[in-house]
């Protein structure tokens, strides 16, 4: 079916632990929240909880590869209506008129006898910084701490891309890995965060966690790991974007990423406030 646009929404998923991960809505209603859905799919696993917008005290929660802290208190910044407003806002972002949507039939998974199988087949998603309307460049995505403000310190995303250069946050200056690797040494941004002290995570709360469960990698590994993924890639710069025939890959292009989806207030950015 080739190539679906989408947005790459911020959620956490209740999969035994908390998981903070982007959700990808495409055009055409497909939700991946770990499993393909529908939208009134999605509102299911928000009532019940899979796609959650509350950590109890003592939950754990995962913060991808920078580890996974045991939270003491989690003050959200989106509800249930909320995520499920900024779904339908990406999708009439690209189809305004919600026109030919899928639709599961309320449930995810064809069944036969005992047996399940997802009816959507996997997703391969991947961020790009949009060149042109044929010219996209591809990025690893990865977690990061800005630490840069006088505010509380915010978890957000670490874009590198194919030709080196490197976004912190959708809205970010680009820069080289040189200055990745600067802001790192200069405190500027950090993959530790400090224990008893306020978290912002982008686009789903704030945190106060009481210690590490599992410690994630360091700034030096943040580094190696964008090096590597621009030397993997070849030193390619650009990549043409051809019908994959697969169904689907996610685009999330520059446009999508740095503004609003429809203008829609539910989709803004979490800003923190004051902290008891």
């Amino acid at each position: 079916r080739g190539d679906r646009r989408g947005w790459a929404i911020p959620v956490l998923i209740r999969n035994t632990e908390y998981h903070y991960t982007a959700m990808s809505v495409f055009e055409d209603g497909v939700v991946d929240a770990w499993e393909g859905l529908d939208l009134p799919l999605l509102r299911r696993r928000i009532e019940t909880g899979w796609v959650a917008t509350h950590i109890p005290r003592r939950g754990r929660l995962v913060l991808g590869e920078l580890g996974e802290v045991v939270v003491e208190k989690f003050e959200p910044s989106a509800s249930g209506q909320e995520i499920e407003a900024r779904a339908l806002a990406a999708i009439a972002h690209y189809n305004t008129a919600l026109a030919n949507l899928v639709d599961l039939g309320g449930d995810p998974a064809h069944r036969v006898g005992k047996f399940r199988s997802a009816k959507l087949p996997s997703m391969d998603c991947t961020h790009v910084r949009k060149i042109d309307d044929a010219t996209n460049v591809p990025a690893l995505t990865s977690l990061v701490i800005d630490a840069s403000s006088s505010k509380e310190p915010k978890l957000t995303r670490c874009f590198t891309y194919a030709d080196g250069k490197v976004r912190i946050g959708t809205e970010g200056d680009l820069m080289g890995i040189d200055g990745l690797l600067e802001a790192l040494r200069a405190g500027r941004l950090t993959t530790l965060a400090s224990q008893g002290h306020w978290l912002e995570i982008d686009g789903v709360g704030a945190v106060r966690f009481a210690a590490y469960a599992r410690v994630g990698i360091s700034n030096t590994e943040l580094v190696r790991r964008s090096r590597a993924y621009v030397t993997r890639i070849g030193g390619m710069a650009l990549r043409r974007q051809r019908p994959s025939g697969r169904y689907p890959v996610v685009r999330v292009s520059e446009e999508a990423a740095t503004s609003e989806p429809a203008r829609d207030e539910a989709s803004a950015p979490f800003r923190a406030g004051g902290r008891p």
